[in-house]
């Protein structure tokens, strides 16, 4: 399996984050709207994501394959509550690299990182019913399905549930197997 490495969010990752945006393969994954934006918008939503990570609102981790700084995927750590030690994880990896275990490596590396730095003690993620592979991946990290939304999302013209999934640092083992 392919090691990866996490970075920071650039400026110039607007060009691959744009192409991730207009890709449908990669959009079905995601419980967000596809959004068609131009490079100036994408640009400018890549520089408040900046800061954000910067402020500590959001962080956002861009994957990356051992020795190489192409973007490959993106995790992204939300609703972070430092009083009640808890956040919200999502991660997505280009179509093209999908299956090679990179969105799995990249969630492990940064629950470590939440767990370890921030004192993070739940971690929680929302997965699309038909995203197996999400779900495949939040399993062999250790999450533990909590329960459905039902038809909480609408996409391509039907309603979807959403899974949710959960990990305690007690129970978060960071091995990559």
């Amino acid at each position: 399996m392919n090691d990866v490495v996490l970075r920071a969010l650039e400026p110039e990752d607007y060009k691959v984050t744009h192409n991730w945006r207009l890709n449908d393969d990669a959009s079905d994954t995601i419980v967000g709207l596809k959004r068609y934006v131009s490079l100036e918008t994408e640009k400018n939503w890549i520089l408040q994501a900046i800061s954000n990570h910067e402020n500590g609102k959001v962080f956002r981790f861009v994957i990356c394959m051992e020795g190489e700084h192409k973007a490959v995927g993106l995790v992204t750590v939300s609703d972070i509550d430092l009083i009640n030690k808890s956040c919200s994880i999502a991660n997505m990896v280009d179509p093209e690299y999908s299956g090679l275990g990179l969105g799995r490596k990249g969630l492990i590396m940064v629950i470590k990182y939440m767990m370890e730095n921030l004192g993070i003690q739940r971690v929680s993620c929302k997965i699309l019913e038909y995203n197996i592979a999400s779900r495949k991946s939040a399993s062999k990290v250790g999450m533990k399905e909590e329960g459905v939304l039902r038809q909480a999302i609408y996409k391509n013209g039907k309603f979807h549930d959403i899974v949710c999934y959960s990990i305690l640092k007690d129970e978060f083992t960071p091995v990559d197997s």
